[in-house]
């Protein structure tokens, strides 16, 4: 498996640690589909700036976002109602309109600067709202 793949499932998995068993670590394990029709039992989806983040708000769910090289002037940021954002701001973004896997700079900081706390900060709002 992709380092980063590992590292993003290691930090799916700290997250879901930290909320005391409300929560199931899917990533990295279901195909596409599989996704969209876990969507119907899913109290908030936590994902990146991606197809599943647009697929659970057409779904009505609460969303939790992380948002890294993309920012929301290229118009992927999900509807503002039900939603919440996790991004950090640093000057280089964004530097690509789609995303890459790797940093042109070399450090990653936009995904690296973000806590898991950050995450379930967002999430504990969405769920008191």
């Amino acid at each position: 498996m992709h380092t980063r793949r590992v590292k993003d499932v290691d930090a799916c998995e700290e997250i879901r640690g930290k909320l005391d068993g409300r929560c199931i670590n899917f990533a990295g394990r279901l195909s596409l589909l599989e996704s969209a029709a876990l969507l119907n039992h899913s109290t908030i989806v936590v994902t990146n700036d991606s197809g599943m983040m647009h697929l659970a708000q057409s779904q009505k769910r609460p969303v939790v976002s992380i948002y890294g090289p993309t920012t929301e002037e290229l118009g992927y940021f999900p509807l503002k109602n039900n939603a919440e954002v996790v991004e950090y701001d640093i000057a280089c973004r964004p530097c690509t309109h789609n995303g890459l896997n790797h940093c042109p700079k070399k450090h990653f900081k936009c995904m690296e600067n973000i806590s898991t706390n950050q995450v379930i900060a967002s999430i504990n709002r969405l769920i008191a709202h």
